[in-house]
């Protein structure tokens, strides 16, 4: 049987790594000829914006019959739901990392000395909260649901 805890702890870290390896560059808006409203400028990479705060927890598990024990009536760990929140203190685009969930998402390999078994973890939803364009602000606020597969051995 995978040792669960470290399985738990290495989809954790994975997801919080993800987040610190991407660039979360700066919005900034201008207001274009008599228009009232404004139009988002070109993202300079170069003003990034590091999370304010990065919170991951796990919020659902799903399980299978056991691949393994086909006779037995044992399960073992299908999907884990995971939730990943996102403050700003400044409005930021999430386009680096989503695209970096959407093109291979994450993969967490299995460890045979462990026992853990391999995980992928993908993009689900993205709900955004942007601060509004003309006052006071906190910054954007994402809150992503992430689904992490167990894969059999």
């Amino acid at each position: 049987m995978a040792n669960t805890d470290l399985l738990q702890r290495k989809i954790h870290a994975a997801i919080v790594n993800a987040v610190m390896e991407c660039s979360f560059p700066l919005v900034v808006y201008s207001f274009a000829g008599d228009s009232r409203s404004p139009v988002m400028d070109t993202l300079d990479e170069s003003q990034a914006a590091a999370p304010k705060s990065v919170t991951v927890h796990e919020v659902r598990e799903t399980y299978r019959p056991a691949t393994r024990n086909r006779r037995s009536q044992t399960f073992e760990r299908d999907q884990w739901v995971w939730q990943l929140f996102l403050d700003f203190d400044q409005e930021v685009s999430v386009e680096q990392f989503v695209n970096k969930m959407l093109e291979r998402g994450l993969v967490i390999p299995a460890d045979p000395v462990s026992g853990t078994l391999q995980v992928v973890v993908t993009m689900q939803l993205a709900p955004i909260r942007h601060p509004p364009h003309r006052g006071a602000s906190n910054g954007t606020s994402v809150n992503f649901t992430l689904n992490a597969q167990v894969h059999p051995k």
